[in-house]
């Protein structure tokens, strides 16, 4: 288990990750070129989050990067409408987290292209009902080049971002935590061969 401190640093790095990727978002499209404002560097900050299995981190941390992106965007939009594909892409990301080995690259791809595709659905629907009516080819652009970029993107973004969070260290925590309570389910099963439903049978109908 990590200590108080060690929990604190981490917030402060998911901090900093978020305002680097919020800049990042709004300024490079205006000075290097247009066509890096389809890369959602909030969104891949979001999903390596919801990969560290922490339900309520990886959701606040959805929730603020929604919020950056609508105070940072420009956009005639309601507050917080950003916020709820990336809510649902942190979701995305935790199940997967929880339900399969996240250490894998093929996992972690996989991941980010799945959030990417639905927060950008969630994303453009929403606009379309607010006042950001978007233009058929722009919004096929944005769904169709948005998670490809992503996807590409996160190849180099994440390797750089297990350094930054020293994710080797942590995922060594984890199976030494596995390989502790490993002794004790393996004497509970030489300890109980039969089928639960043998036990269950035999004393059921045991003679007294």
């Amino acid at each position: 288990m990590e200590n108080e401190s060690t929990g604190q640093a981490r917030i402060y790095k998911i901090g900093a990750c978020l305002l680097i990727a919020a800049f990042a978002q709004t300024s490079l499209k205006q000075v290097i070129s247009p066509k890096l404002g389809y890369i959602d560097w909030l969104l891949l900050v979001t999903v390596y989050v919801s990969l560290m299995r922490e339900p309520v981190l990886a959701l606040v941390t959805g929730a603020v990067a929604g919020i950056l992106h609508d105070m940072m965007s420009g956009r005639d939009v309601p507050m917080g409408v950003s916020g709820i594909g990336y809510v649902v892409a942190a979701y995305v990301g935790f199940w997967v987290s929880t339900s399969f080995l996240v250490e894998g690259l093929l996992i972690r791809t996989a991941t980010v292209a799945g959030a990417s595709v639905v927060a950008a659905i969630l994303r453009l629907s929403l606009y379309t009902f607010t006042v950001d009516v978007k233009m058929p080819v722009e919004a096929a652009l944005e769904l169709i080049l948005g998670p490809t970029v992503n996807l590409l993107l996160s190849f180099v973004l994440y390797p750089a971002m297990d350094q930054f969070f020293d994710f080797g260290r942590r995922a060594k925590m984890r199976r030494a935590e596995a390989m502790r309570n490993a002794p004790r389910r393996r004497k509970w099963l030489v300890k109980n061969k039969e089928s639960r439903w043998k036990i269950k049978r035999r004393t059921k109908f045991k003679v007294r």
